[in-house]
């Protein structure tokens, strides 16, 4: 899929267009990007990396969210492969996220020192997820940050 803007970059930059697109994912330039399925952004609601087992390989926060998996920034390298679970707070009367994944990547941000994970999901309530996915950052309060 792509998008295509006829004006001229100056009407581009005074439209409301360009922020709704951007908060969608879509920036100018990406055209080789390959990805099937849209993310959402996951404004950064917190997160756990858990073991099947519950033990928990970090905390983390979720910076964006499809059907097929995220991304979540976290304090560890997690080792690519791995199998393990994406739990998030509940959210907007929404039960917390309770899904199965392989981490397909991970890789060190310098400018944060954190880890940036992309992950798979193998198993999981889509229903929930899509609720999860249309959830505004405005739904998302502070009681449910929890620190």
């Amino acid at each position: 899929m792509g998008v295509a803007y006829d004006e001229n970059r100056e009407m581009l930059k005074a439209s409301w267009l360009k922020p709704a697109l951007k908060d969608l994912g879509f920036t100018v330039g990406r055209i080789s990007e390959k990805r099937q399925l849209a993310r959402v952004p996951g404004h950064h609601r917190r997160c756990f990396l858990k073991s099947f087992a519950g033990d928990t390989y970090s905390a983390g926060k979720l910076l964006n969210l499809s059907m097929g998996g995220a991304q979540v920034e976290c304090d560890v390298e997690i080792p690519k492969g791995l199998k393990l679970v994406l739990k998030t707070y509940p959210i907007a009367r929404l039960k917390d996220l309770v899904m199965e994944a392989e981490v397909k990547s991970c890789r060190r941000n310098a400018q944060t020192r954190k880890y940036h994970c992309g992950l798979r999901f193998l198993k999981g309530d889509e229903k929930l997820l899509k609720k999860h996915m249309c959830a505004k950052a405005s739904a998302i309060s502070v009681t449910d940050v929890r620190v």
